[in-house]
């Protein structure tokens, strides 16, 4: 863990990194800070995941979540309403690391989410729910029939779940390209 190996002062090293260019340096920072243990940097925290949208502030309200703080869990499912699809993709992604509790509820809507490459990305997260499979299913062939961008990722990931018309359609685009 990046923010328990530092020692002291690492709370001033941590909250210097929060201003790095890199956006993987700052979300590294973020989980570092939650990893410390110190009130002043969960406060720090909070701070980040109150703030408007953004990649990092989702990564705060995870780490806020993982920490067993209700606030984190709420900023994560306020966030899912971002009208930004990068967003909303962070969330999901984020919904894992922060134990949200309504993770697969969360991503079930997410399914027939306005942007197909979010409802795509839920596709991907759920794929290994039994209970979702028929859902995951109807959306992949949504999505392969209605976008021409994601059609050959929904198609890969139908022929994962044993899909045969998917992998017939994927070995006759081989064959003609």
């Amino acid at each position: 863990r990046f923010g328990s190996r530092l020692g002291d002062g690492a709370l001033g090293l941590l909250k210097a990194s929060l201003g790095d260019e890199s956006m993987g340096i700052r979300l590294a920072t973020i989980q570092g800070l939650a990893d410390l243990g110190d009130y002043s940097a969960f406060d720090l925290i909070e701070d980040i995941a109150s703030q408007p949208a953004s990649e990092e502030s989702v990564a705060a309200a995870a780490e806020l979540a993982r920490l067993g703080r209700d606030k984190g869990e709420r900023l994560l499912v306020e966030a899912l309403s971002d009208e930004r699809p990068v967003i909303r993709k962070s969330v999901m992604l984020m919904l894992e690391r922060g134990k949200v509790a309504a993770r697969r509820k969360l991503l079930m809507e997410r399914l027939s989410d306005k942007s197909k490459e979010v409802s795509l990305l839920a596709a991907h997260l759920l794929r290994n729910d039994r209970d979702a499979r028929e859902d995951v299913i109807k959306t992949l062939k949504d999505i392969a029939r209605v976008d021409e961008k994601l059609a050959d990722e929904a198609n890969a990931a139908l022929a994962n779940l044993g899909d045969r018309r998917a992998v017939f359609g994927i070995e006759a685009r081989l064959r003609a390209g």
